[in-house]
């Protein structure tokens, strides 16, 4: 396992601009490959495609809270903040 702190990396790095080394060719092929394919290949499952479709949100209350914030109106509290991150410290 490589520690980029230590610098312990087992294996060494590739400067832009300069082709790794030849190891396994069917793996280097199985890399270009994944590389090379264009984000349009995705397939959404759809239920995911129709989630998206039919997400509905107020715009108008949206831009609101930006204002808000922007203008420095927008009300926070602190300590439910800080009660927020009890959860999230105990999955750590």
């Amino acid at each position: 396992m490589s520690s980029p702190i230590s610098n312990n990396n087992p294996l060494p790095r590739v400067q832009q601009g300069e082709t790794p080394a030849k190891g396994n060719a069917a793996q280097n092929v199985g890399q270009e490959e994944a590389v090379s394919k264009p984000a349009s290949d995705v397939v959404l499952d759809s239920n995911v495609a129709q989630a998206l479709k039919e997400s509905d949100f107020d715009q108008a209350a949206v831009d609101s809270i930006k204002a808000a914030i922007e203008s420095g109106n927008y009300p926070l509290d602190d300590q439910k903040i800080v009660e927020s991150f009890i959860p999230l410290e105990k999955l750590l």
